[in-house]
């Protein structure tokens, strides 16, 4: 675990986070922090968190605040802290006896609405993203050992789109955290479409071109498909990602509704923008498909350097719809 050395993990916990009270109990803490770690390395890895983990754990820690593994030991500890947090929320605002639940108040206290509450957990979900986000651009920054080698970093060796600014450019993500997220589902539509449409010698090839420090004449005819084959696979697997994660996953801007009613409100407009959403990116993609697919006909026979591929045009780089 990375909080409680030296017993001090409620002063850890406030001086993180800030807005918890003066006397937190690390003990209540201590279960859903534990718990709260999978949600963190099933991105990182497992690796890396034990590298942060080894490091906290020394007498070094602490002796200079700029050390790379000290703000790696940091950015895992808030992630943590605020995803253990979303979960203690709701059995906070309650008291458990034998006889039930039960809501108790102070004297100058008020409860905050259902709405009201909804917002702050959302709020306080939205921090955790933001702190794994910070996270895994700290550790692409930093390439870390047991970060290269980490499950989502294999697996990108295997796609055609190998980092996050190579599927900016046809959609603007702009969030590692989703970019990362999404890789089964990028590996899925590579292997169901993109493979029938090319078939898996060409990918085979296409990949060993993309690795080439000089590649030859005929990877470099091959490397001219890589834009029509790159824009169904983020148009379809975005598509895909959006149909099998939950909203509150999604960065900002992709599907995005305000609260003008109710919560049940609010989350019925939020699952007519994300079906919205989907076909519009279902079809495009489809589009995308039939040019590669058309593409790919015209190989037999043709000469490709003779034939002309569209770059990703501006449209391509938007990001998002608002319902």
């Amino acid at each position: 675990m990375l909080f409680n050395k030296e017993g001090n993990g409620g002063k850890e916990l406030r001086e993180l986070l800030g807005f918890i009270d003066a006397d937190t109990n690390f003990n209540k803490w201590s279960t859903w922090l534990g718990l709260s770690v999978r949600q963190i390395t099933e991105l990182t890895g497992k690796e890396i968190f034990t590298r942060a983990e080894a490091f906290y754990q020394t007498d070094e820690y602490g002796n200079d605040k700029g050390n790379d593994d000290y703000l790696l030991v940091s950015k895992l500890q808030l992630a943590n802290a605020l995803f253990a947090y979303v979960k203690m929320i709701p059995s906070l605002d309650a008291g458990h006896g034998n006889d039930g639940r039960k809501k108790g108040i102070g004297d100058n206290e008020a409860t905050l609405t259902a709405l009201e509450q909804y917002k702050d957990e959302a709020n306080i979900l939205n921090l955790a993203y933001e702190a794994l986000e910070d996270l895994l651009n700290f550790l692409e920054e930093k390439q870390f050992e047991e970060w290269t080698n980490a499950p989502v970093k294999k697996t990108l060796k295997s796609l055609v789109i190998t980092k996050l600014s190579e599927f900016n450019e046809y959609f603007a993500l702009g969030s590692s955290r989703m970019f990362f997220t999404m890789l089964p589902m990028i590996r899925e539509v590579q292997e169901t479409k993109i493979i029938p449409a090319i078939t898996q010698t060409r990918l085979t090839d296409l990949l060993e071109a993309m690795k080439a420090e000089t590649p030859t004449e005929e990877q470099d005819k091959l490397l001219t498909m890589l834009p029509l084959v790159r824009r169904p696979l983020v148009l379809a697997s975005l598509a895909l990602a959006i149909k099998r994660l939950p909203v509150e996953i999604l960065p900002d801007g992709i599907v995005q509704t305000q609260i003008t009613g109710s919560i049940r409100e609010k989350r019925i407009a939020t699952k007519e923008a994300s079906r919205a959403v989907i076909d519009s990116l279902t079809d495009d993609a489809n589009a995308a498909f039939a040019i590669l697919q058309d593409y790919v006909a015209g190989l037999d026979g043709e000469n490709l350097t003779e034939r002309y591929v569209v770059p990703p045009s501006q449209k391509d780089g938007v990001k998002g719809f608002l319902f």
